[in-house]
């Protein structure tokens, strides 16, 4: 017999339909929190499919528009590119949606963290107290976010990175697998961090940097 299902549960669209919207699914699978009504891949690809995950999948904007008056108002957007993050959340802001966080439940994050809206917060994060991050942030398995640090919207900090205390992390960054951030850094808006680096002072903006310890090749 199935269990029966949580009536009062919360109506939602994740706007994606690959591995990102898997993990999104895993995550709220564990709460009694919310329903997914339906996904949304509007790419365009020759992979677009009509189910995902045995729920329908929405193509174009007028179908997410009709998924809005029939009383579905939230959602989270699981795209792991940033720039089509940025372009899709501003298209849901502008329908007068609103985002939840996807957080695991094994995450520990104090209760005096800050977390921003439409975030993903994987499994094993640790998140300290007096830490803010803004809205639409990515954080992933295993990541440590140290005291007092400031994380800007849109930034993505991938599996297994080690952030110090006191550090600031412009918007728009991407933080590759595997990196350690020295406390008091800053890092500048829209630069990209490369796969097992160690950066131990400042990063301008619109970097990529990489290396031990991590230098700024462009």
């Amino acid at each position: 017999m199935k269990p029966l299902e949580n009536k009062n549960k919360t109506p939602i669209l994740i706007w994606g339909a690959s591995g990102q919207a898997e993990v999104v699914t895993d995550i709220l699978a564990s709460t009694d929190e919310y329903s997914i009504a339906a996904y949304i891949d509007n790419s365009g690809s020759e992979r677009q499919h009509n189910l995902f995950l045995s729920k329908p999948v929405l193509h174009t904007f007028e179908d997410v528009r009709k998924q809005y008056r029939k009383g579905i108002h939230h959602v989270i957007v699981a795209i792991g590119d940033i720039n089509t993050r940025v372009k899709i959340t501003k298209t849901l802001v502008d329908m007068d949606f609103s985002f939840i966080n996807a957080i695991h439940r094994t995450a520990i994050i104090s209760n005096r963290a800050n977390i921003g809206l439409n975030t993903i917060i994987k499994a094993g994060a640790i998140i300290d107290p007096s830490v803010t991050t803004g809205n639409h942030c990515y954080i992933g398995a295993g990541v440590t976010i140290g005291h007092n640090s400031s994380i800007g919207e849109f930034v993505n900090i991938t599996g297994g990175s080690k952030i110090s205390g006191h550090v600031q992390i412009g918007e728009r960054v991407f933080i590759g697998t595997g990196c350690a951030v020295k406390d008091h850094v800053t890092i500048g808006k829209t630069s990209v961090i490369g796969v097992g680096s160690v950066v131990v002072s400042d990063i301008p903006p619109n970097s990529v940097a990489k290396g031990v310890p991590a230098k700024a090749v462009r």
